[in-house]
């Protein structure tokens, strides 16, 4: 049987585990230290796809994870090493953990190390992304939050040259930020309850400030 996706329970929300289907490759994920990580990014990713997926709308599991595996069979064949981004949230709703938190991304030129990236499926410069959307991506912010600290969550633009050298992840992204940041902020008060099951399953010690 396939490998499949694993759960990891957050008492009230289920995040799902992929990491193990993602493997990294030569040269491989760089561990690098937590805290040096002062940023949370959004992203879009661009509307990679499989070649001849012309219909992805993210409604069956599989679907999302074929687009996860797009992403990174294009960042491997980048030699990236590993997914480029922490977490995906599909247009589905579904939270993915799809990079260990303790590696850097491929997400940011020059930035990599600083920052932790959260990954919205899609392309949103003339869009926006669905409520339930904007809900998976705020868990997986109120996630880093929870294990590694307190920082500002910006958009891929919002960094410093040549990180920033972007329209990641769109133009409106100053509209649907808010409503991103309320997400976050729901998530993260009905995690606190549940933050020693995350730290037994993330493998990591909780920050002072969560």
């Amino acid at each position: 049987m396939p490998d499949r996706p694993r759960t990891i329970d957050l008492g009230y929300t289920k995040l799902v585990d992929v990491r193990h289907l993602l493997p990294a490759q030569p040269p491989g994920a760089v561990a690098t230290p937590l805290d040096i990580v002062n940023t949370f990014e959004a992203h879009h990713d661009g509307v990679l796809q499989l070649p001849g997926d012309h219909d992805y709308n993210g409604t069956t599991l599989d679907e999302d994870i074929e687009r996860l595996q797009a992403i990174h069979a294009h960042a491997i064949a980048q030699g990236w090493g590993s997914f480029p981004y922490h977490f995906d949230a599909s247009p589905n709703g579904r939270t993915f953990y799809t990079l260990d938190i303790r590696y850097r991304g491929s997400h940011a030129k020059a930035r990599n190390s600083q920052g932790r990236a959260v990954v919205l499926n899609g392309d949103f410069t003339h869009s926006r992304p669905l409520t339930r959307q904007l809900c998976a991506a705020g868990l997986a912010l109120a996630l880093l939050r929870l294990t590694i600290g307190v920082h500002p969550v910006k958009a891929h633009t919002q960094l410093p040259s040549p990180a920033g050298d972007t329209e990641c992840p769109g133009r409106f992204w100053r509209q649907w930020k808010p409503a991103l940041i309320t997400f976050q902020k729901l998530h993260h008060h009905k995690l606190l309850d549940h933050r020693h099951t995350i730290r037994a399953n993330m493998g990591l010690q909780l920050p002072q400030e969560v």
